[in-house]
Formats: C-alpha cells, sequence, structure tokens
C-alpha cells in the first residue's frame, strides 16, 4: 500500500516578495526640498569659509589692506600711481555666493584717471574673473591693478621721451569719429535755480560707455558760458551689459570740493543706472556756505525725476532707493 505525504497547503513556501512601497508625492517634494536646502546650506558654509581664509591671507601680504565693513563684506586697498604718487582706492564687496557663483562688486576711485582708462582696468579684471569661474580671485585682483599701474607708467614716460609737453584735447568731432556705430547721447538741460546772485543748472544724458561720458561732457563745453563757468560738477553711474553686478562711476568736483562726491551718493542712494549728470554753477560773488550743495543735488535730481530716474510716490516726492529700469543683458562682471 502506498502512502502519499500530504503536505498542509499551509506549509507550502513560496519565495517571499513584499511590494516596494513607493513614497507619496508629498514626501518626494519634502526630500528634494531637504537635499536642495542641505546643498545650499553645505555651498554656503564652503563660500563662507573660503572667504575668511583669502581676507586673512589679505591682510597678512598688503599692510594697506582694510576692512571696510565686516557684516557687508567690504573691503579695500589704497594703492599709488609710481609716477605721479596719485592715490588709487580700490574697495570690494563680497556676495553671499562668491566665490562659487558671483564675482566680488568692486568700485574704483582715481579721479585723475582717464574714463577710458578706467573702462580698460575694468575689462582687464573681468576677464580675469572669466578665466577663473569658481575660484578666490582678490589677490588677483590686485596684481591686475599694480600691473595695470605699472603700464600706465612705462606709457607716460614714453610720451615724455617722444613728443612735447603738450595737451591735444578732443574735440566733439573727435571723439565723434571714435564712437563710430555707437549711438550719440541726447543732452537735456534743466531749469535755472538762483540764490544770492548764485545760478545753476542741471544737465543730464543716457550713457552707456565712458566714451559717450567724454562726448556729453565735451559737447556742454562748446558752449561758452558753461565753459567759463566757475564750476562743472558732474559723476556718472553705468551698469556694464556684459557684467553681473559691475558697476562703473565716478565724479569730478571742478574745484567744489566735495561736490562731486556727492552727487555720485545721490545717484547711488537712488540706483539711477546708465545716466550721466553735470551741474553747473556761476558763483555770483556772495558765499553760500553749505546750501550750494543742497543746491546742486536739488537741481541734479529735479532732473533725475524728471526723465524717469527716480520714480514718485503717489505724493509726488521722490522714492528713494528705485530708479527707472532700463533694459540691459547680463553675463558676468565693474571705476
Amino acid at each position: 500500500m502506498s502512502r502519499y505525504l500530504s503536505v498542509p497547503r499551509t506549509a507550502i513556501l513560496y519565495p517571499y516578495t513584499e511590494k516596494k512601497r513607493q513614497p507619496k508625492g508629498h514626501f518626494v517634494k519634502f526630500l528634494d526640498m531637504w537635499q536642495s536646502t542641505m546643498e545650499t546650506d553645505r555651498v554656503e558654509a564652503d563660500n563662507t569659509s573660503s572667504q575668511a581664509d583669502e581676507i586673512e591671507a589679505l591682510m597678512a601680504i598688503y599692510e594697506d589692506w582694510k576692512v571696510e565693513d565686516a557684516e557687508k563684506r567690504v573691503y579695500s586697498i589704497t594703492l599709488h600711481h609710481e609716477s605721479t604718487k596719485e592715490e588709487f582706492y580700490f574697495q570690494v564687496r563680497l556676495p553671499q555666493d562668491y566665490p562659487s557663483e558671483s564675482p566680488p562688486i568692486y568700485e574704483i576711485s582715481a579721479p585723475w584717471m582717464s574714463p577710458a582708462s578706467k573702462e580698460a582696468l575694468g575689462n582687464a579684471l573681468e576677464d580675469h574673473y572669466c578665466a577663473h569661474l569658481g575660484e578666490n580671485i582678490l589677490y588677483d585682483w590686485v596684481n591686475v591693478v599694480k600691473d595695470f599701474l605699472m603700464r600706465q607708467k612705462q606709457s607716460i614716460c614714453e610720451q615724455e621721451q617722444s613728443m612735447p609737453h603738450v595737451l591735444e584735447q578732443l574735440t566733439v568731432d573727435d571723439i565723434h569719429e571714435e564712437l563710430q556705430c555707437e549711438d550719440m547721447p541726447e543732452i537735456f538741460h534743466g531749469e535755472t535755480f538762483v540764490d544770492r546772485r548764485s545760478v545753476f543748472q542741471a544737465h543730464l544724458a543716457a550713457v552707456t560707455s565712458t566714451k559717450q561720458v567724454e562726448y556729453v561732457l565735451t559737447t556742454l563745453k562748446q558752449n561758452r558760458k558753461i565753459a567759463e563757468a566757475t564750476h562743472n560738477i558732474w559723476a556718472y553711474r553705468i551698469v556694464q551689459a556684459q557684467g553681473k553686478g559691475i558697476i562703473l562711476k565716478d565724479s569730478e568736483d571742478d574745484g567744489e570740493t566735495h561736490a562731486g562726491n556727492r552727487l555720485l551718493h545721490l545717484l547711488d542712494i537712488v540706483d539711477a543706472r546708465d545716466v550721466y549728470v553735470v551741474v553747473t554753477r556761476w558763483y555770483g560773488g556772495i558765499h553760500l556756505g553749505p546750501d550750494r550743495f543742497k543746491h546742486i543735488n536739488n537741481c541734479a535730481r529735479d532732473l533725475l525725476v524728471q526723465h524717469g530716474y527716480i520714480k514718485q510716490d503717489n505724493t509726488g516726492s521722490p522714492a528713494e532707493g528705485k530708479s527707472k529700469e532700463r533694459r540691459r543683458s547680463t553675463p558676468k562682471r565693474r571705476s
């Protein structure tokens, strides 16, 4: 008699398979956000550490390296032109995402340097940044500035040896020819303002290059009254079309001490972009004291408001810190 082993159905073993549970949609989003936040925090920490190391090294290398504002990460160094002994002030502000993403924001103060030279230096700094994306470049930038000043010294020496001491002033036609295809900026004039026989008048032009700045000033001085005025105070602020947060700016007192810096400060606080402002003053023989600075800036402000560089609120008063948005492109890059 044959016997068959009867195996209970429950005892039959099957390969164990468990269906993998998929995370729900909102949990996936949470994971993505968490991972993204962790990565951002890591990059920010790396940037902060890298900046601290770089600044510490620069302070050890250069005695003139200064911390202007540690919280806002603003630093500066003052160099000197070897031929003229003129000061060259170089200031940088480090964005939070430097060096991983953004370049340092820098400013140059060198009233003795021509606008064309400042633009050439700005191009050299930008080229160096673009060739070293994601790297610490402050030390290199200081060397770029030093090399540029050295080349200027050599150029001045060569000119002194090869030509007589004659200063050749560009005429409007000369500048027009150099500008070639660039747009000739239109110049606008504000109303005159009179206080104790002193007369003030502002002039304004939209500019995108330092060559246009030269053109505007030379054109204005074709007017005999403007050319013979006591002071022609000016300031400009240009956002580089090829730069990322790079601003070209400069000012001139023309004998009215500190007036140019105050005018440039006005352009800064209203974030006026791609504009050149000249304020002409004809001295009337009576000292105005601090009132003269108020009149200079008020004339400039009125013309900036009139042409949309300063927006106004509903009350008709200028809204500080805002400017007319102007069309501009932005790959990376600075007077």
